[in-house]
């Protein structure tokens, strides 16, 4: 999966471009939102507690890609 197709899946699940915190733990299978938010999300800006969709993506296929 690239980066854009993860994106726009994502985009249209949770319905626009921006994502919480508990949605993104819960797509990468950890309710530990703190540890999801070390791993994926640490240099990323958020707004209102809400992370772009594509940085997101972005961040997921590359931690995929380094375990």
């Amino acid at each position: 999966m690239t980066k854009s197709e993860l994106a726009k899946s994502m985009q249209q699940v949770y319905g626009g471009p921006l994502i919480k915190l508990a949605r993104i733990a819960d797509m990468v299978g950890d309710s530990n939102t703190q540890r999801v938010k070390r791993k994926y999300l640490t240099g990323l800006k958020q707004i209102n507690g809400r992370y772009f969709i594509p940085e997101v993506a972005e961040r997921i296929i590359e931690k995929m890609q380094v375990s």
